[in-house]
């Protein structure tokens, strides 16, 4: 179910996307198709997924591995696509890009500001981060703010999510 899920949510992004990048109002709903396709590789990763954001010379690409980097090889880039974009994407409490968002098995979100390196984009081995995720801010959610021009759009991100599972019986 989740791998079907999650392929589903590639191919809405990959239609979104098209031949050019995706511009301000359709950024933020693909950004939405890209966690929840973090969500479903995080629920049977057994390491979680992040979703490095890198900035572009205009807008930012935002690119899904499974695994967190959280030791030799523990990620691996999925078959999804990366996200392009003609917006500039921001974090209100890390800034501009680079960033990456840890997505736990059980649904906790968290952030690293300036992570990873630009030399280490599009490589498979990123780095771990021997000091563990950073903890989540004190209001208990990150906000993502995709910018062109003057329009803007915002998406609140709660460090814990209940991620839906399989009905009980």
């Amino acid at each position: 179910m989740v791998a079907i899920t999650a392929m589903l949510i590639a191919a809405g992004v990959g239609l979104t996307q098209g031949s050019r990048p995706v511009a301000i109002g359709p950024a933020a709903v693909a950004f939405g198709g890209l966690l929840a396709a973090a969500q479903a590789v995080a629920s049977t990763s057994g390491n979680g997924a992040t979703i490095v954001v890198e900035p572009l010379e205009t807008g930012a690409r935002m690119t899904l591995y499974s695994g967190r980097p959280n030791g030799l090889a523990a990620m691996a880039r999925t078959t999804i696509p990366p996200l392009q974009t003609q917006a500039d994407v921001s974090e209100l409490s890390a800034g501009a890009p680079p960033f990456a968002l840890f997505v736990a098995g059980s649904g906790h979100i968290s952030l690293q500001p300036h992570y990873p390196e630009p030399a280490w984009y599009d490589r498979p081995d990123i780095p771990s981060i021997t000091t563990g995720e950073p903890a989540c801010p004190a209001a208990g959610h990150y906000v993502l703010n995709f910018q062109v021009n003057a329009a803007s759009q915002s998406r609140t991100l709660f460090c814990q999510t209940t991620l839906a599972g399989s009905p009980s019986p």
